[in-house]
């Protein structure tokens, strides 16, 4: 569901003016019935890319193609390579150039997404976790690790989509403790949002 909101003005990006509208963000409804992580990875262009959120976090690795990042009232660039957390109710979308990349890409994106009940429930059953927090609460606001290796991302999530069960557990967390460990960690909106 997209509600349009009768706001419209202009916006200067590095140089480029763009008129834009203020839109409600989709809302996206993610099933943990039977998993309590769900990975994702889809090219460009896709239905799947537009200004939404959802109740979980989302760690996310462009792995193809430049654009815009748009995560809450943050505007940036995006490269192959970069990496991004965003926390629950954010909203964002990864919006390709077009025009140095006119042909459709099949992996542009790959992604988990988690949310705050299970992180919850690890901490309480293991506090050593709670070393963690103060990444998650500055994912409520978005976070780019600037630097991070992106072969290295690139093969931590190869792992989470390729097992199962508490395996694909154990793969996230391992992931987690090594984002956590980097020290380039770029805060992006300036405000947390309420949805």
């Amino acid at each position: 569901m997209i509600r349009r909101v009768n706001r419209i003005f202009a916006l200067r990006v590095n140089g480029v003016s763009l008129i834009v509208s203020i839109i409600q963000p989709e809302f996206e409804y993610v099933d943990r019935a039977t998993e309590t992580i769900r990975y994702l990875e889809h090219g460009w262009p896709t239905e799947l890319c537009r200004w939404h959120s959802h109740e979980e976090y989302e760690l996310h690795l462009i792995v193809a193609t430049r654009g815009k990042a748009f995560v809450g009232d943050y505007i940036g660039e995006f490269k192959p390579g970069s990496l991004f957390l965003t926390g629950p109710n954010l909203p964002h979308n990864w919006i390709t150039d077009e025009l140095s990349h006119p042909d459709a890409v099949d992996v542009r994106d790959m992604m988990v997404q988690f949310n705050q009940e299970s992180l919850d429930h690890l901490c309480n059953a293991f506090p050593e976790f709670n070393e963690m927090n103060a990444m998650f609460e500055l994912a409520r606001t978005g976070i780019e690790f600037l630097g991070f290796n992106p072969s290295f991302a690139r093969g931590h999530l190869e792992n989470i989509r390729d097992t199962k069960g508490a395996e694909r557990i154990v793969a996230l967390l391992r992931f987690l403790l090594r984002i956590n460990e980097h020290a380039e960690k770029k805060p992006l909106s300036v405000a947390t949002m309420s949805l």
